[in-house]
C-alpha cells in the first residue's frame, strides 16, 4: 500500500495555560491571561489571570475568622460554625456559656477560648464540661489578665472536654 500525500496544516492550538507557583502574591508582570497563580507560604490562589489583572486571592486554607465578644452580661452564646476562636473580654460575671453548632459526631471539633478579665469576674464552663484529674479551672482574676484554653468534642456536642493551655497571660 502507497502512502497518500500529507494533508494541509492545521490551525495553531490555544496556547496552554500554566500554574505559577512562588513565595510571594503575583504582581502584574507575572503570567498571561488564563494563567493561575499560588502564594505557597500564605497558600493563597489567585486567577485565573484575566484582562492583564490578578484580582483578589483565595485563601485555601479555609481559616475561620476571630469572634471577639464583650461580655457585659450572664450569658455568652458561641456559634461553632461561625468560628473556632473566640477572644471573651469579661465585663461581668458569666454564668451561662452556650456553644452551638458543633459539627456531626465523628468529626473532631475544637473551639479555642481566649478569656480577657477586666475585673475579677468569673467564667462559667459549658454544661457538662469535662476537665483533667476533675479540676474545673477559674478565670485568672485581675483586670488585663489573659488565659487560653480548649474545648473539644468528637460527638456533636454531647461529651465536651476541656483544656488549659495556659493562664495568666500579662
Amino acid at each position: 500500500v502507497a502512502k497518500g500525500t500529507d494533508g494541509a496544516s492545521g490551525a495553531t492550538g490555544a496556547a496552554g495555560r500554566s500554574l505559577i507557583v512562588e513565595t510571594r502574591d503575583p504582581i502584574s508582570g507575572d503570567g498571561n491571561n488564563g494563567d493561575s497563580f499560588l502564594n505557597r507560604v500564605s497558600m493563597t490562589y489567585f486567577g485565573p489571570k484575566s484582562g492583564g489583572s490578578w484580582g483578589s486571592g483565595t485563601s485555601l486554607l479555609n481559616l475561620p475568622p476571630v469572634i471577639e465578644i464583650t461580655a457585659a452580661s450572664n450569658t455568652v452564646n458561641v456559634a461553632y460554625g461561625v468560628s473556632k476562636h473566640v477572644v471573651i473580654t469579661l465585663q461581668a460575671n458569666v454564668e451561662q456559656f452556650l456553644v452551638t453548632d458543633w459539627p456531626a459526631s465523628g468529626s473532631l471539633a475544637r473551639l479555642t477560648v481566649e478569656v480577657i478579665n477586666t475585673g475579677n469576674y468569673t467564667l462559667a464552663w459549658p454544661a457538662g464540661t469535662k476537665w483533667s484529674n476533675g479540676y474545673i479551672p477559674t478565670v485568672t482574676p485581675g483586670n488585663g489578665k489573659e488565659d487560653l484554653y480548649a474545648i473539644t468534642t468528637r460527638d456533636g456536642g454531647v461529651s465536651l472536654r476541656g483544656h488549659v493551655i495556659g493562664q495568666n497571660y500579662s
